[in-house]
């Protein structure tokens, strides 16, 4: 669901329309990153905005530009600055009219901790695998997804969803000098038709939770098991955003 706080042009709500997705429950990592263009872990440093230029049929549409100090790659090469800074671009934002909040797109605050599978960056609206999906949360060292869920392994070696780390379900967001409380729908499923589905989750004492070291190692053996020939992803550039540049809003294959 998108918000404008007040309410922007028309124009906008086409824009976000298109990233609705459903929570995973079972993660493919290798999947995941043959995918992306660049995996990587990195903290967050800036957070700033900007609005596209205004194209026929669309005003300037708000747009949140994230930076991230990268701390290690996984997979592909992302395209740093000279201070090993990378910026993406995600729809969503502030201008001088308002707030636009899309809440399917993943929100930033400085200092967060994350590994992401970038796809799209500059092109896609959100440009990340699965969009919130493509986002793996650390806190207190511990994997989490957008949503505050915990990522566990559970009695049988997949990686799944655990329980929700109440700490992250209740924090705020930042949007230039306005605070707003995350609006965070939990799932446990999707049927691949639309439908969220009640699938259990595994017993506490049957799961393991992932740090972020056992995380990076099973993603490691993962993308080597999917992608033997090529594990780095040695031909793949994951571009990084000017944020000072002026853009358009265009749709592409990878916005979709």
């Amino acid at each position: 669901m998108q918000k404008f706080i007040p309410l922007l042009a028309g124009g906008l709500l086409l824009a976000a329309q298109a990233q609705a997705h459903h929570v995973l429950n079972n993660f493919d990592i290798g999947e995941m990153a043959q995918q992306a263009d660049s995996v990587f872990r990195g903290t967050v440093v800036d957070v700033s905005y900007a609005s596209s230029n205004p194209v026929k049929g669309q005003g300037a549409i708000p747009h949140t530009f994230v930076t991230f100090t990268v701390d290690e790659v996984l997979h592909g090469t992302a395209e740093t600055d000279r201070d090993n800074t990378y910026t993406l671009r995600f729809i969503g934002g502030q201008n001088n009219k308002g707030v636009m909040w899309v809440d399917q797109l993943p929100k930033f605050n400085i200092g967060d901790e994350d590994i992401l599978f970038v796809k799209g960056n500059g092109e896609a609206q959100c440009p990340l695998v699965e969009c919130a999906n493509g986002r793996f949360r650390i806190v207190d060292g511990m994997m989490h997804n957008e949503y505050g869920q915990a990522i566990v392994e559970d009695a049988k070696g997949r990686m799944t969803l655990g329980a929700v780390n109440e700490r992250i379900k209740f924090a705020q967001h930042k949007i230039g000098k306005q605070t707003l409380q995350k609006r965070t729908h939990y799932v446990n499923g999707f049927d691949g038709k639309g439908n969220d589905v009640d699938i259990p989750r595994p017993e506490a004492a049957k799961v393991t939770m992932y740090d972020a070291g056992s995380f990076i190692a099973n993603s490691h053996q993962q993308i080597h098991k999917k992608m033997p020939n090529d594990p780095l992803g040695v031909n793949k550039r994951a571009v990084n955003v000017n944020k000072t540049k002026a853009f358009e809003l265009r749709m592409s294959k990878k916005a979709q």
